[in-house]
């Protein structure tokens, strides 16, 4: 299980389009999850960002592949 959290958090860390919004970066991250785990049929990621200075409110994307 580490594993798969580190995976995830090396994809964000590294993610290489900064201007991506939050929804094609979470889309990228379930198709990335899924293909690398082919044990998995289905999967959802709820993404959750909290509000900065920038952008002081809350957004959130969920992506479901089944």
């Amino acid at each position: 299980m580490t594993l798969f959290y580190q995976s995830i958090d090396n994809f964000l860390a590294n993610y290489p389009n900064e201007t991506d919004v939050w929804e094609i970066v979470n889309q990228n991250l379930t198709q990335k999850v899924i293909a690398e785990n082919p044990a998995l049929d289905s999967l959802q990621i709820d993404l959750d960002l909290l509000p900065t200075n920038k952008l002081p409110y809350e957004r959130a994307s969920i992506v479901s592949i089944a």
